[in-house]
């Protein structure tokens, strides 16, 4: 492993807890599963960005990398530890 795709692994296991900021405890689980899906996505492009990655066919697996690792350490460690939940309910601006 690269440390560039290294990088991406990091990137995608903070996405998360950057998502709960944005997500709302008011609103339903099918939405605030896109709006995770699309911060993901956004992160996921940024990164590729700033790596130089982001080219047709290959920007394709960094960002598919960044929203891998962030669904799977959500559910692996965020969502267990009870973090996730919290940050969103504290955070919500619609309850």
């Amino acid at each position: 492993m690269t440390e560039v795709e290294a990088l991406h692994v990091v990137v995608g296991f903070l996405v998360p807890p950057l998502a709960a900021l944005v997500k709302q405890s008011g609103w339903s689980k099918t939405a605030n599963s896109v709006i995770a899906l699309g911060v993901s996505l956004v992160v996921g492009l940024a990164t590729a960005y700033y790596t130089g990655e982001l080219q047709w066919p290959f920007g394709v697996v960094p960002v598919a990398t960044v929203i891998t690792v962030a669904f799977t350490s959500y559910k692996m460690f965020w969502q267990t530890i009870g973090f996730d939940e919290w940050l969103t309910s504290n955070t919500s601006i619609v309850k």
